[in-house]
């Protein structure tokens, strides 16, 4: 179907595609046509990872805890097992929906080349909690 859109179709509008294509991601939303990332995972114990790909930096980074168990002490996020040089202790307690404050996230920045693994444990201890992360990325 070559040139077909949907103002072809009754009704719809210029706005109308553009919404589709974003909902779609089949259109770019960043600069230099690459889209912005959502990388997402499950954290349940000490030294779990997520790898932020080359080329592009951390925006947000969010945390839901879905028990009723805080995580005693914080999360913390290294660039290395164990490390803090990302976040240092963000409290997540039980229940809880936390965003990471812009002054909290310390580094945001890799690489242009190589993908960052990011590690994420607990400051004190997890005490059986389960926490989804949400990090939004955009291109450099």
């Amino acid at each position: 179907m070559s040139g077909a859109s949907l103002s072809n179709i009754k009704g719809a509008s210029a706005t109308d595609s553009v919404n589709v294509l974003n909902a779609t991601g089949v259109l770019p939303i960043a600069n230099g046509g690459a889209p912005d990332l959502k990388l997402t995972q499950t954290l349940t114990a000490a030294n779990s990872a997520l790898q932020v790909p080359a080329g592009y930096y951390i925006d947000t980074m969010n945390f839901v805890n879905t028990t009723a168990n805080a995580v005693t002490g914080g999360i913390k996020v290294g660039t290395t097992a164990g490390g803090a040089d990302v976040l240092v202790a963000l409290a997540v307690g039980a229940n809880a929906l936390v965003n990471a404050l812009d002054a909290a996230i310390l580094k945001r920045i890799f690489s242009t080349t190589v993908a960052q693994t990011l590690y994420f444990d607990a400051v004190v201890a997890w005490n059986n909690a389960s926490v989804n992360v949400t990090i939004y990325c955009l291109p450099l």
